[in-house]
């Protein structure tokens, strides 16, 4: 399996013909996209890659424009439904990353990925300390961490996720189980 992430992949010209050769090799191919172009590539996207993973990070358009850079909420779910029409069968699923900004929505991403008719949702924190992605330095701490009274807060939204969604991680739909939630608190509770 080869996954294809970035940046933004679906922003370079030449990504479906990469995706070409290295399907040529009998290699799967994955697709990690924000979205955004979605819409505009989905039938390229559904000829190359036989999963999509779609980044989430917010279910209101102003906070989603918060994080993104960009008010695409509305073009990320178009994007979506228009993949799920011309490739059904295709397992298509959202990835959020929990942060300080976006850890209230825990239960607001999990019932957003129902009516886009994603086939599941994960989780992960951000990450505090690489220069992965162009990155000149590291993130700023305060831009992303969460202080002692965030952490206690995302605890309780955790815990809450848990027990109100209980049904979406015994089916799977949430990929992670509650453990692994609940390391995502402790990961900033240890930054904290």
């Amino acid at each position: 399996v080869v996954l294809f992430s970035g940046g933004e992949p679906l922003l370079r010209p030449e990504v479906f013909e990469a995706a070409q050769m290295f399907r040529a090799q009998g290699l799967t191919l994955h697709l990690l996209t924000s979205g955004v172009l979605l819409e505009r590539c989905a039938v390229d996207v559904a000829r190359e890659f036989s999963r999509v993973i779609v980044s989430l990070d917010a279910t209101p358009e102003a906070l989603y424009h918060t994080i993104r850079g960009v008010s695409a909420l509305t073009m990320v779910e178009k994007g979506v439904a228009r993949l799920r029409r011309i490739a059904a069968g295709m397992p298509v699923t959202a990835r959020s990353t929990i942060h300080r900004l976006n850890f209230r929505e825990l239960q607001g991403l999990i019932a957003h990925a129902k009516p886009m008719a994603l086939d599941g949702i994960s989780f992960l924190p951000a990450d505090m300390s690489s220069s992965a992605f162009g990155r000149e330095r590291p993130p700023q701490l305060q831009a992303l961490a969460l202080d002692a009274r965030e952490v206690a807060e995302l605890q309780d939204v955790v815990e809450r996720t848990i027990e109100t969604c209980r049904e979406d991680f015994e089916s799977g739909f949430v990929a992670e189980s509650p453990d692994k939630l609940r390391r995502i608190a402790q990961y900033y509770a240890a930054i904290a």
